[in-house]
């Protein structure tokens, strides 16, 4: 697990990053509960990430990967709180097991996605992949 001084230069990072982004940018940053991998993740929750992002400003936001959550994780909810918050910078559905990706830059409404990735999920725009990662 990350130490209380991880966390702290993390927030140092993505704080030297935001400084220096465009005022056309946007910084969005993914958590992932797992990888298919042995390795420990920096950011492992959406509360990690949205605490990050919430020190930094309104031009940082959480990106949502549907595909990195523990079985029987409420998502919707998940969706609801960052909108509520107004943090859901990007949603992304990403399977674990393969290198689909469908992803909306700037979901804020609703989806013209009709696909299982985002069932019900309130997401602005269209869904896409992207050309280069979002987060």
């Amino acid at each position: 697990m990350i130490s209380g001084a991880g966390q702290d230069r993390l927030a140092d990072s993505l704080a030297q990053i935001y400084e220096r982004i465009g005022p056309e940018q946007r910084l969005m940053l993914e958590y992932k509960f797992f990888e298919p991998a042995f390795y420990h993740t920096d950011v492992p929750d959406w509360g990690t990430s949205y605490a990050q992002v919430a020190a930094l400003g309104d031009r940082a936001a959480v990106c949502l990967d549907t595909g990195h959550h523990a079985p029987g994780t409420n998502i919707e909810f998940i969706v609801a709180q960052l909108l509520r918050l107004g943090k859901l910078g990007s949603l992304t559905s990403t399977l674990a097991t393969t290198p689909t990706t469908i992803s909306s830059s700037d979901p804020p409404i609703r989806s013209s996605c009709s696909g299982s990735c985002t069932r019900s999920y309130a997401a602005a725009g269209t869904v896409r992949t992207p050309r280069s990662p979002s987060c």
